[in-house]
């Protein structure tokens, strides 16, 4: 590939150069692995974008508080500018949003070093997540709590949306945990049968 060429348009190409049959699972491939993005990224950065030094992670000071306590919280608009700045968008194209996989947002943030850095420190967090909720006594909690943290293996969306949705699903998860075990022996007594048993 030529120093110029824009990466997306080389990668493009080498699709076009696959038989028929195997084009469909090349872009698939291509999606899952998200190396496009991270490819582009390193490209870009510091080349024509600065490194961002953890300004994309705000949003994670204030995500976990829900909006209606929070009304001027800021929306989540990180994968619009991701896909304008590095070309995936028009730059007139303020409402489509690209995702930014976890690998492209470290290394915009942090470079190479902070990436490796910055894995391990999330990796360390998930895995002491999936501890946690193994210590969960009652089956369907566990369940719950792990359908919440299952999203953040598959890190093809901005760190701070995805460990925000995980968090408040596992809150919602929680909560109605809670009320099941307050409102169980009372709606077992008005049915007269059967078991309602959160524990």
């Amino acid at each position: 590939m030529r120093q110029s060429e824009d990466p997306a348009h080389a990668v493009s190409a080498e699709v076009c150069n696959i038989p028929p049959s195997g084009r469909y699972v090349s872009s698939l491939l291509r999606r899952v692995s998200l190396h496009e993005r991270y490819f582009r990224t390193t490209q870009f950065v510091p080349a024509q974008e600065s490194f961002q030094n953890g300004s994309t992670l705000e949003p994670l000071l204030y995500t976990v508080i829900p909006r209606v306590f929070f009304p001027s919280k800021p929306r989540e608009e990180l994968g619009n500018d991701f896909g304008r700045r590095f070309k995936f968008l028009n730059p007139w194209d303020k409402t489509t949003s690209e995702n930014v996989p976890w690998t492209a947002e470290l290394y915009w943030n942090f470079g190479y070093l902070g990436s490796v850095a910055g894995f391990a420190v999330l990796g360390a967090l998930l895995a002491g997540a999936i501890v946690c909720v193994g210590w969960f006594r009652n089956v369907y909690v566990r369940v719950g709590m792990f359908g919440a943290i299952v999203p953040l293996v598959v890190q093809e969306s901005n760190i701070s949306l995805l460990v925000g949705n995980a968090i408040h699903a596992s809150m919602g998860i929680m909560l109605l945990y809670a009320g099941l075990c307050v409102l169980g022996p009372a709606v077992k007594r008005v049915l007269g049968t059967g078991s309602v048993d959160a524990k």
